[in-house]
């Protein structure tokens, strides 16, 4: 057997691929480290802005839909605030515009109205008159105290929702849309 002097015996062939694994390891860790000294970390996105504390009141249906995200408020600095009812709470749901508001939030069906019964049955359906929610199932209404639950977490509560005739006008300043 004649062998070739030009071949190199295994352990120096595994030997040099060891070596292109390892160089290969350098390279990538250099080109990280040189990420890190030369390209800025991102910033932080800065806080929301802190919204106005107003003090609590009653709404009634009309009252509620002018806070439909299409109308400024001036007691909120021309703000169009996205406001909905549920379960009787009435959450300003502005800090949830994409959600919530207008022109493409999946869930803009509620702002400015009673989304009990529509997040309760998850039908997209709003009515313009007092909804007595008294037939909706007992899961249903589960349903709705799980939102009001995660609402209560996550937005501010901005007063109750009452009938037309229920309200107490003694207690109450003028709603934005009464103007």
């Amino acid at each position: 057997l004649e062998e070739d002097p030009d071949e190199k015996p295994a352990c120096a062939k595994l030997a040099m691929s060891w070596q292109y694994v390892v160089n290969g390891g350098l390279i990538i860790l250099i080109g990280i480290l040189l990420k890190k000294l030369f390209v800025p970390a991102p910033r932080p996105l800065p806080p929301p802005p802190r919204r106005k504390v107003l003090p609590q009141r009653t709404f009634t249906l009309k009252e509620l839909s002018y806070f439909n995200g299409n109308n400024p408020v001036d007691e909120m600095d021309g703000e169009k605030c996205v406001y909905l009812a549920l379960n009787g709470t009435v959450f300003d749901v502005t800090a949830g515009r994409a959600f919530y508001g207008p022109p493409h939030g999946p869930y803009q069906c509620f702002a400015g109205h009673d989304a009990t019964r529509g997040l309760a049955t998850m039908e997209f359906l709003t009515k313009e008159e007092w909804d007595d929610t008294s037939d909706l199932s007992p899961q249903q209404k589960q349903v709705a105290l799980e939102w009001e639950e995660k609402f209560r977490m996550k937005y501010i509560v901005r007063g109750t929702l009452v009938r037309d005739g229920d309200r107490q006008e003694a207690t109450n300043p003028p709603a934005a849309g009464d103007r």
